[in-house]
């Protein structure tokens, strides 16, 4: 039976004087166990959590629901090893936990069939059991749409859309749940790529419930995927009007904000986040963004370095967050603190050439050009010159508008042998007429004009708007090369 709120607080006032009594030995039941457990999992009281379950296994070493909760302890943590062995040590092996593990075990392979036939045969066993309650004790037979609503999260969880339609169909209309099928079922929608036909189930719950939290936020993802940002930031202004310290909720209206520019409340959004999810790391990222684009490095600093600490290294924007942070100290004037940064790139599994050319990106950016021709004598060593690397070489110096300062470069490149299809055509005849090559100019357009004709006519655009890209070489030669000669 639910305990109610007034129960709970007493039994957990109990539980912590028992405990502050260290002499004295303590007994508690497994559900008073149980229930303390939960109300400090809720309540994000992590080490409380963590210290009653160490209790309640000293008190009840055998018990199946106690060793459950440590192995999805375990699970939660990646420890899935650990989690498996000690649920091997548990005897009752047909307990409802228990087999709830083994089939999560099997999603997370994506052993989608294997993990149905599990709830297939707990549901069988579900239904024996009511059918015993109910006719022993003549009561309204209890329903099982808590499991099959349960079953059919799991597998979404897991990203079997299909098995999660089947479990689903399972639940009765008429079911207090069934406002969370029809969620489910938009969700299953926006995950096939259709959110607008998940809009009207979405507004049918709130129809009937416009104090359904869920069903608000739903509706802010479904405009979010369609990129309808007003709608999304309404839906989740709506959200936050019933529940003011939602996390979805709020990182809806984030979202939407950065989707219509709206920086200002972005950062208010934030203030209030940051607190309620310490560990998520992807809003520092966008307010450490936002504050860099405002000259605020300390700021950014602070936002950028909380998204480093919390993004893990096996994600890719632990390298976006790694150039953030390098652009701040470079904002600063420090390039030797920004090259550090960015050399971190290299043990998150960037290639050290393509490490370097992220640095004289940073050193280019903000004017330290000495700096960055260094980085490029350290990547010449390894990069031969011909090597297609180093289109993004040429690139970068022609994005940059630097010819005269890295003429050396260039000259390595007019040089070098490239392929007459290497996009590094294009770059090399723009660059051979800032830097008066006529000989280069003329070879390496003639390749760009077969090969790359979008990408030359894109470099020589500004200067030759209305020019037939085939009559750009004649007039290149006639008004920049002649003129140059007669000077």
């Amino acid at each position: 039976m639910r305990r109610s709120p007034e129960e709970l607080q007493s039994l957990v006032r109990e539980y912590h004087k028992n405990l502050s009594g260290v002499s004295i030995p303590f007994w508690m039941e497994v559900p008073d166990f149980l229930d303390i457990l939960d109300h400090f999992e809720q309540t994000q009281q992590t080490v409380e959590a963590e210290i009653c379950l160490r209790v309640a296994l000293r008190m009840h070493p055998d018990n199946a629901e106690i060793l459950m909760r440590k192995v999805y302890r375990l699970k939660n943590d990646g420890r899935w090893h650990d989690a498996e062995a000690l649920v091997n040590q548990i005897e009752d092996q047909d307990n409802l936990d228990v087999q709830f593990f083994l089939a999560e075990k099997a999603l997370s392979e994506l052993r989608f069939f294997d993990a149905n036939t599990i709830y297939e045969n707990l549901i069988a066993r579900e239904k024996e059991n009511v059918a015993q309650e109910f006719e022993e004790q003549l009561e309204e037979q209890p329903s099982l749409d808590d499991l099959y609503l349960e079953i059919a999260e799991l597998f979404l969880d897991y990203g079997s859309e299909v098995f999660a339609k089947k479990f689903l169909q399972l639940l009765d209309k008429t079911s207090p749940l069934y406002p969370r099928v029809q969620l489910l079922e938009s969700e299953i929608l926006m995950r096939y790529g259709t959110p607008f036909y998940g809009i009207e189930q979405v507004e049918q719950v709130i129809d009937e419930d416009p104090y359904n939290v869920d069903a608000w936020v739903l509706r802010a993802e479904l405009a979010n995927d369609l990129k309808d940002y007003p709608k999304c930031l309404e839906a989740a202004e709506y959200a936050l009007a019933i529940s003011p310290k939602h996390p979805k909720a709020l990182r809806m209206k984030a979202i939407a904000a950065l989707g219509l520019e709206k920086w200002n409340t972005v950062l208010k959004v934030y203030k209030t986040y940051h607190d309620i999810e310490p560990n998520d790391y992807t809003m520092s990222l966008s307010v450490g963004e936002i504050y860099l684009n405002r000259n605020k490095v300390p700021q950014a600093r602070a936002a950028l370095q909380h998204a480093m600490k919390n993004c893990g290294s096996d994600n890719p924007d632990k390298q976006r967050i790694s150039l953030d942070l390098a652009m701040s100290y470079a904002m600063e004037g420090d390039i030797r603190k920004a090259y550090v940064c960015v050399a971190t790139l290299a043990s998150l599994g960037v290639p050290h050439d393509e490490m370097l050319l992220q640095a004289v990106r940073v050193a280019i950016t903000y004017g330290f050009l000495p700096f960055a021709a260094e980085l490029l004598r350290m990547r010449n060593l390894e990069v031969p010159i011909a090597d297609e690397r180093n289109v993004q070489l040429a690139q970068l110096l022609h994005e940059s508008q630097l010819h005269n300062d890295f003429k050396t470069n260039w000259e390595e490149l007019f040089q070098a042998n490239f392929p007459a299809e290497s996009e590094v055509q294009a770059y090399r005849a723009y660059a051979a007429v800032k830097l008066q090559n006529k000989q280069v100019f003329i070879d390496s357009f003639a390749a760009a004009l077969q090969h790359q004709p979008s990408l030359l006519q894109q470099l020589f655009y500004t200067d030759y708007k209305n020019i037939p890209l085939h009559q750009i070489a004649d007039l290149v030669v006639a008004e920049v090369f002649s003129r140059n000669k007669r000077t």
